[in-house]
């Protein structure tokens, strides 16, 4: 029996939109569906990273970090995947490792429905990228690997808490729906919520998330 493939040979090569597009051609709907959410994606992150657009420090540095993270391949995006929501997928296996944001097919209508809300699955999914290239993902071995999982969770609530408690702040048309009630109730102060929040390091470019036997604080 052969082995089951790697994930990035199941997802990611077979929604690559460059050889998708060469194949279907540049007006078939899905192709330009995608890169139009592949637009959408890349504008929303290089607004949020930039604090002349959205004064928040702590949103713009975990912002940048996912700007390099996307960019350079270390979680990159799988446009129109069949997912319910913007969400952050990784598969450990034998040593080696990936990660992928997986944009949902109608992330476009989405977004224009409640940009809010996409916002912060956003900030959700890049909490759970710093987390991946910060080796959080894989328990020491003395560490549980449900708390583990629990403790990315968390991270990735309290810094979405974060971008909804600033859009209290300064959006007035801003309505939280009960999904991002109950988030703003459990962290009211945004990371400073939880005790395992971290700095982590920056793109650096030197070496990538894994060998896993490395977990630096």
């Amino acid at each position: 029996m052969s082995e089951k493939p790697f994930l990035f040979d199941q997802v990611f090569k077979p929604t690559n939109l460059e050889q998708f597009g060469a194949e279907a051609g540049k007006e078939d709907p899905f192709y330009k569906s995608c890169k139009l959410m592949e637009w959408e994606f890349s504008q929303l992150v290089d607004v949020m990273r930039q604090e002349v657009m959205l004064p928040f420090p702590r949103i713009n540095i975990l912002m940048s970090l996912f700007w390099r993270l996307v960019g350079n391949k270390i979680s990159p995006v799988v446009m129109g995947s069949s997912v319910p929501t913007m969400s952050f997928w990784c598969e450990l296996r034998d040593g080696k490792s990936m990660a992928v944001i997986m944009c949902p097919q109608n992330w476009h209508e989405q977004l224009a429905s409640d940009p809010h809300m996409q916002m912060g699955a956003l900030v959700f999914a890049a909490s759970q990228a710093k987390d991946y290239w910060n080796h959080k993902f894989i328990p020491l071995p003395d560490e549980d690997i449900a708390q583990k999982k629990k403790e990315v969770f968390q991270r990735a609530w309290s810094n979405e808490a974060e971008l909804l408690h600033y859009f209290q702040r300064t959006a007035p048309n801003f309505k939280p729906n009960e999904y991002q009630q109950k988030v703003i109730a459990e962290y009211p102060l945004g990371t400073l919520s939880i005790s395992h929040n971290y700095v982590g390091r920056d793109y650096d470019g030197l070496f990538p998330p894994f060998p896993v036997n490395v977990n630096p604080t």
